[in-house]
């Protein structure tokens, strides 16, 4: 079975609870959102209690695809504008 790399993305309060703004993570082909969300839950316990959303290839998404190497994951907190 083929690797696939996701390039995540953290923003804001996010990327303060992960100490960085990007990261590569490695998943078996074929994998979904909900996979990846399971493995950085995992590796970032502060996440569980986080607010943000998730944007696939920069478009939010609630939905549940399955991620394609080299697609891009982003994890944006709330935000206001004005």
């Amino acid at each position: 079975m083929k690797n696939t790399n996701i390039t995540v993305n953290y923003f804001g309060s996010i990327a303060e609870i992960t100490f960085c703004r990007q990261e590569v993570i490695v998943l078996k082909e074929n994998q979904s959102m909900d996979k990846l969300h399971d493995i950085l839950l995992k590796k970032y316990k502060p996440l569980k209690t986080a607010i943000y959303k998730f944007t696939h290839n920069q478009t939010i998404t609630e939905n549940n695809p399955t991620l394609k190497d080299q697609d891009e994951i982003a994890l944006l907190p709330p935000f206001a504008g004005g």
